[in-house]
């Protein structure tokens, strides 16, 4: 049989246009990983640009998805279903890279968690935490998320325990916003439950402490409606204030065992 000249042409073509295109995406993919931590807006603004059919390679298309779920997630955008970040999932589940792992079923947790699938969006937190460094941010993020399904679900009892997990771990770490954040969580499920003594001494340790300046006190309030929502936030805040400013103000100088 004749070789057919035009059919292998046609084929060498593709592959070298696709490996042309793939070149050109990797740059833009690692420059919006560099930025997705401080300018998500600028990330996002790239990987809009460019389109999830259109990459062939399954690496660059895991990668692509991750980063796209991560900047919309740090952008406050809604995620309407998981089938972009299942790509990553499927992707990395079975892949050595624990750090990407981890990374896939936490916005995964996102995902379902943004849309109220609070059942799915805790067993997508757990698998996270199994494959989660213990001694860096994202373990705190993948804790507070978490406890927030829980309370969501009425689960107060494991809500509280994984709180004091995340403030422990956040304490090791020296992290104050990972400390603050748990000091929040607690105080809430507090409030909600009506202990009233345990959510104002929690809401001492937010309000009121003395290690961390007022502009940082400012920027963690901003990460903290980056993380959890400023609903669940003001919910917090009015519940800590129902209890009244004398109550509040007896307690400021309390020590609090967790």
């Amino acid at each position: 049989m004749k070789p057919n000249y035009l059919t292998i042409l046609i084929t060498t073509l593709c592959i070298f246009f696709n490996a042309c295109h793939n070149s050109n995406t990797a740059p833009q993919l690692q420059l919006a990983d560099s930025l997705i931590d401080k300018r998500a807006d600028s990330a996002l603004c790239i990987l809009e640009k460019l389109s999830i059919e259109e990459i062939s390679n399954k690496s660059a298309k895991a990668m692509y998805a991750l980063l796209l779920t991560e900047a919309l997630d740090k952008n406050f955008k809604s995620h309407r279903n998981d089938s972009l970040i299942l790509i990553a999932v499927d992707y990395y589940k079975d892949n050595s890279n624990n750090k990407l792992k981890t990374k896939a079923y936490y916005y995964l947790g996102r995902v379902y968690q943004d849309n109220k699938e609070y059942i799915k969006a805790t067993e997508a937190y757990l698998t996270a935490l199994k494959t989660a460094s213990p001694n860096q941010a994202p373990i705190l993020q993948i804790y507070n998320n978490l406890a927030l399904c829980y309370e969501s679900q009425e689960f107060y009892l494991p809500a509280i325990k994984i709180y004091k997990e995340s403030y422990a771990t956040a304490e090791k770490m020296q992290d104050k916003y990972g400390i603050l954040h748990a000091t929040r969580g607690l105080g809430n499920v507090y409030a909600i439950q009506d202990e009233e003594e345990k959510a104002l001494s929690y809401a001492t340790i937010y309000f009121i402490v003395p290690t961390i300046v007022y502009n940082d006190w400012l920027d963690f309030n901003v990460r903290l409606c980056q993380n959890v929502g400023t609903t669940s936030f003001i919910f917090y805040s009015s519940a800590i204030f129902s209890f009244g400013y004398a109550a509040f103000s007896s307690c400021i100088w309390q020590q609090v065992a967790i």
